[in-house]
């Protein structure tokens, strides 16, 4: 049975950084500015208790129906509590109201994935690669989702492509969700390629991590650690020369 969780590119919206460029309440450039009962819901969902957030987003909602970052929210708050057709018509309605909000197509794509309808995911994650060409994280969201589907050449260049727009997108993002990706797809290359996406990162945890999982499924080709540039900065260290020696 196919596994995906929400990668988390809404609780973006909790920052503030709802729509590419500019936030999504225009009296806030710096900072999100939420109403009474819309700050009550990221509480709740901060704490976990998804009826109560959805209950708060409701009433921001009836105050201001316009209002796609409440919507956002509610659509977070009802993937949590496990709805995830409301979830999805949540999401549906925040592009109905403002199609420059970024992260609810990464957030429909992922209802549909969730639904494995990943036809539709696709079609939905790369009209925003088209609208938002320099967004990383939409980069990453559909990366993964080609390598999910064993579309490994496609996906990893997509990958790449998000590194190169964001290189700490990695180390900075909790919703880089690749041992849900992976999951069904135990191919050495696969988990090496991760690796090596975090070793450009510098992030030495993180590919080791990965490393490991590749040995573990019987990749061999360890030389490519000391050829491969990605490595090259990593590969005096202690806990990547295991892996050569």
């Amino acid at each position: 049975m196919m596994r995906w969780t929400l990668v988390v590119f809404c609780l973006f919206g909790l920052m503030g950084g709802c729509r590419t460029g500019k936030v999504a309440v225009d009296s806030a450039p710096n900072k999100p500015v939420f109403s009474l009962n819309m700050g009550k819901g990221v509480d709740a969902l901060q704490r976990k208790d998804f009826n109560r957030a959805v209950q708060y987003f409701k009433l921001s909602i009836e105050e201001k129906p316009d209002s796609p970052q409440a919507y956002n929210l509610r659509g977070l708050a009802l993937f949590m509590n496990g709805e995830v057709s409301l979830a999805k018509k949540d999401f549906e309605k925040v592009l109905e109201l403002d199609a420059d909000y970024v992260q609810s197509y990464q957030n429909l794509g992922s209802c549909l994935m969730k639904e494995a309808k990943m036809v539709q995911a696709e079609d939905v994650l790369r009209r925003a690669r088209d609208r938002f060409p320099k967004e990383a994280a939409i980069c990453f969201a559909l990366g993964n989702l080609l390598v999910f589907q064993d579309r490994a050449e496609e996906g990893f260049g997509l990958l790449r492509e998000g590194m190169r727009l964001d290189p700490e997108y990695l180390n900075r993002e909790k919703s880089f969700e690749t041992d849900i990706v992976l999951g069904e797809n135990q191919k050495p290359e696969y988990f090496f390629n991760y690796a090596s996406l975090f070793a450009s990162t510098g992030n030495i945890e993180k590919t080791v991590e990965f490393l490991e999982k590749a040995k573990k499924v019987g990749f061999k080709a360890w030389h490519r650690l000391k050829s491969e540039a990605s490595f090259i900065q990593l590969s005096k260290n202690p806990a990547i020369l295991k892996f050569i020696e």
